[in-house]
């Protein structure tokens, strides 16, 4: 689970506070599947965003185990990482 307090970033944590969290990724509809293999398999999963302002949240699994998270801010026209958290394995 993403937790505000996965962050270390004081903007990054206040806008994931605001972003109702947490969010889950078990059986989320809005996955996309990047590489080979279909969900049920060991391909690279990563959920829509949640976006608060000018931040967005994405959590991701990898075929290789790791669960993690992106905080995402928005300068201009682009989105910029602005930290990752590895939340555990599978």
């Amino acid at each position: 689970m993403l937790q505000p307090s996965s962050f270390k970033n004081p903007d990054v944590r206040t806008a994931a506070n605001k972003a109702a969290m947490p969010m889950r990724m078990v059986q989320s509809p809005k996955q996309k599947l990047f590489g080979e293999g279909t969900l049920d398999d060991c391909a690279t999963t990563v959920n829509a965003p949640v976006l608060v302002g000018e931040f967005a949240f994405l959590t991701y699994s990898e075929p290789g185990g790791e669960i993690g998270a992106f905080a995402f801010q928005r300068q201009g026209s682009t989105w910029q990482v602005r930290e990752q958290v590895r939340l555990g394995y599978w």
